[in-house]
């Protein structure tokens, strides 16, 4: 509670400030060489919240509890002086506010605080259940071991920002300060078993394990950077350093996931860029980022800290021939560099050592050629190459032995795309590409891909207008293999799929009267893959299964004006989505534990009153609902929002 009240506090002397510097400007007008502009808004309110049924799911990103609510902003626009500050306040967990300062120029201060609670399920362990021994004819039982339920599960992140621009009075050079802060603080739910494969032929006892896990970590972050105009060439250096760090308590439970590693991150960049003359622009770049793995545990020793070092250059060529053309040259190189520590000490498994890290290197070439034959028409062609090189890539031939090689492989695409304005009130977008992958990584990698997209707007006189878009990728990977052990022997198949998304748009927008708009929206979202499985290492086990979802999102919106004093909106909204798996009838069945269906609806009406001209009222209701197949997430969320706002 201490942070929230501190921001409040600070929200509040800044109102106060912005109010003193506005009266003491009014007193002073005949000195100013142009007039200053001054204004400050205040409103408090309370927020009604009743929850019915469980609402993590109904509203995910927010606080279902009752609570005060507030918000300020004051402002002066002046020739030399620009200052502005606001805020915004729901909850201890949901705020932020802002302060932007601008002195002629010389001194910009930019602060920011915020922060947002994302409500998180918890997933009810199993029943205890038996199965028959595979090896012996005993049972294996398996038992839940739940823990206490009374902790609510959900992360609070926070965001803090602070930065600063300097200009060296009449040389055209800046300094830059910067610090950024992101912290979570919350609990979620970790399962676990103590399930082992070694004693197949006689009976066990097994035991779920549900863990309420404490999340407590924070990022900071410093930067410093110049930058100066030098004539022709241009110049910016940069430095960069963030440390990455986890207060959270060590779970002491068997086959635990890993904690999040602590880390540091050190960064320089230098870039130089010029604005030469007859049409043509360039510019270069390099970075050198080293990444450190700065984790201490008592059950963890390592002969040496993992680091990574990231070595980047860029590099930009532009030139105009004549004002219907562009054609632009890039160039990208990425070079990661990974160092492993030999051997790791833990107290599970003793000392093992540890294969060598995989560096990689990526170049990246981009030609790209812009025509506008008239100022209706614009056309762009672009070709891209990506050339990607690995070493020390594990690959499984047998049980026995491991072997790591060098890889490589090589993705191009092509890209045409036109922008039309057949008419001032028309606007039409459309754009195709095609990649080739002619050695994909892993299972959801692709060796083709097929990419368009279509966007158009309509709008007229004013009084209506409507957009309509769709976009759809196809990817095929019928190169990726999968290792199956038998034998003995790990042998490779091949496991091809193909995928399929679309998504599609539509919004019309009406406006029958002066003071009144009406907006219907629709959206659909579809995605359907095809995937070859291997179920069990058995011969004849690989089947081909199908995975489909679809969403479909429809919004009615509508703001009426009523007078100069009344303002009224009402807002509808519905998303169903559907998700489908399923597999040959030979498969076990398995796919009607993998459909669900789901219904999240909403509806929220304001009214705005302004009585006076300093002061008004409003009054927000807010509902939301979210049903599904399974019950047990199902909930209702009413949420009203009353408030006065007084400005001056």
């Amino acid at each position: 509670m201490a942070a929230p009240t501190t921001s409040i506090t600070a929200a509040g002397l800044l109102l106060l400030l912005c109010c003193g510097l506005a009266d003491a400007e009014s007193d002073n007008q005949e000195t100013l060489l142009c007039e200053k502009h001054s204004s400050a808004s205040l409103y408090t309110g309370y927020r009604f919240v009743s929850p019915d049924g469980a609402t993590s799911m109904a509203n995910p990103y927010g606080v279902n509890r009752s609570g005060q609510t507030g918000g300020f902003m004051a402002a002066i626009m002046g020739h030399d002086l620009k200052l502005r500050a606001d805020g915004q306040f729901l909850h201890p967990d949901d705020y932020q506010s802002e302060l932007f300062l601008d002195y002629a120029g010389i001194v910009r201060l930019e602060l920011e605080g915020r922060s947002l609670h994302h409500n998180l399920l918890r997933n009810p362990l199993p029943e205890s259940f038996a199965v028959p021994n595979p090896a012996a004819p005993d049972w294996i039982s398996y038992s839940a071991n739940p823990s206490p339920a009374n902790t609510e599960l959900g992360v609070t992140s926070q965001q803090d920002r602070a930065d600063l621009r300097i200009r060296f009075g009449d040389f055209p050079g800046h300094l830059s300060l910067g610090y950024w802060r992101f912290a979570q603080e919350g609990h979620d739910q970790l399962v676990v078993s103590d399930y082992d494969w070694t004693p197949l032929n006689t009976s066990a006892a097994y035991t779920f394990n549900d863990i309420t896990r404490r999340i407590e970590q924070e990022t900071h972050q410093g930067q410093l950077g110049l930058d100066a105009n030098l004539g022709p060439v241009s110049m910016a250096y940069n430095f960069k350093i963030r440390d990455f760090g986890n207060s959270a308590p060590t779970i002491s439970a068997p086959f635990t996931a890993a904690v999040p590693a602590e880390s540091r991150v050190i960064a320089h960049t230098i870039k130089l860029f010029s604005n030469l003359s007859g049409g043509l622009t360039a510019a270069a770049a390099y970075s050198v980022t080293q990444r450190e793995n700065t984790t201490q545990r008592s059950d963890l020793t390592r002969s040496g800290r993992p680091r990574d070092t990231i070595q980047q250059v860029a590099g930009d060529l532009s030139y105009t021939p004549f004002k219907e053309m562009t054609v632009a040259l890039k160039y990208r190189h990425l070079e990661l560099d990974r160092e492993t520590p030999a051997t790791v000490t833990t107290a599970y498994s003793g000392t093992t050592a540890v294969r060598p890290g995989t560096s990689s290197v990526r170049d990246t070439i981009t030609l790209t050629s812009t025509w506008r034959p008239d100022r209706h028409l614009t056309l762009r062609g672009e070709y891209r190459a990506e050339l990607i090189s690995r070493d020390n890539v594990w690959s499984p031939l047998n049980v026995a032995s491991q072997t790591a090689s060098d890889e490589s492989n090589q993705l191009h695409s092509g890209t045409i795309a036109a922008l039309w304005r057949p008419w001032r009130t028309t606007r039409i977008n459309a754009s195709y590409s095609y990649t080739t992958n002619n050695r994909p990584s892993t299972l959801y990698d692709f060796d083709r891909r097929h990419n368009g997209s279509l966007l158009a707007d309509w709008s007229a006189n004013g009084r209506w207008g409507a957009n309509l878009h769709y976009r759809a990728t196809a990817d095929r990977n019928h190169q990726t293999s999968t290792s199956r052990w038998s034998n003995n022997q790990i042998t490779s198949l091949v496991t091809p799929r193909n995928s399929l998304i679309q998504s599609a748009g539509s919004s019309i927008w009406f406006s029958p009267l002066q003071r009144l708009v009406l907006t219907a929206n629709y959206g659909l979202l579809a995605f359907d893959a095809e995937q070859a499985l291997l179920l069990s290492p058995s011969a004849g086990s690989q089947l081909t299964g199908n995975y489909s979802s679809l969403g479909h999102v429809y919004g009615l919106d509508g703001i009426y004006a009523l007078n100069d004093q009344w303002d009224l909106s009402a807002s509808l909204q519905q998303v169903r989505s559907t998700a489908r798996f399923s597999l040959p009838s030979t498969a076990p069945a398995i796919g009607a534990y993998t459909r669900l269906d789901t219904t999240e609806s909403s509806a929220s009406a304001r009214i705005d009153w302004r009585f006076a001209k300093q002061f008004g009222c409003m009054l927000d209701y807010r509902f939301s609902s979210y049903r599904s197949d399974d019950r047990q997430y199902d909930g209702d969320i009413h949420s009203t929002t009353v408030s006065l706002t007084a400005r001056w």
